[in-house]
């Protein structure tokens, strides 16, 4: 269960942070939102989006590990994720993590897979002061070599 947000809220709209992703400390590219959730002590947004096919995306070896970074004055409080081929059938589960120390900065397995995978990430975040918490889903297409 996440925090509940401090007051007061935040003056104006909040956004859903973008998730960078790349391969370790390689180049990065932003991740393909879906649906998000962002609570403050008054109010609460939801954005609901159909994902749609991420653009081909990040290329990987087998073991590897994602990176997924938030901007500044954001932080990871939990994530879960699966990866299914980008053509077929088929898929993994990642259970779900907690991250105490709130970093700004995690790292995820890729796919099992060789070739393309489509992997989806279950973000719950927190605003560094504290005043934001939500759920953001975000897509990456990942090539396996």
């Amino acid at each position: 269960m996440p925090p509940a947000p401090g007051c007061p809220s935040p003056a104006g709209p909040v956004a859903p942070p973008d998730v960078l992703v790349s391969v370790g400390d390689g180049p990065g590219i932003l991740a393909t939102h879906g649906s998000s959730t962002l609570v403050t002590c008054t109010m609460s947004s939801a954005s609901d989006v159909v994902s749609s096919e991420p653009p081909a995306g990040i290329a990987a070896a087998p073991g590897d590990l994602l990176s997924l970074s938030l901007p500044a004055g954001w932080r990871f409080l939990h994530w879960e994720g699966s990866d299914r081929p980008a053509a077929g059938e088929g898929g993994n589960v990642w259970p779900g993590v907690d991250t105490p120390d709130r970093p700004a900065r995690i790292e995820v397995p890729v796919p099992a897979r060789k070739g393309d995978s489509i992997a989806g990430y279950t973000l719950w975040v927190i605003r560094d002061d504290g005043r934001v918490v939500g759920q953001v889903d975000i897509v990456v297409q990942v090539t396996i070599s």
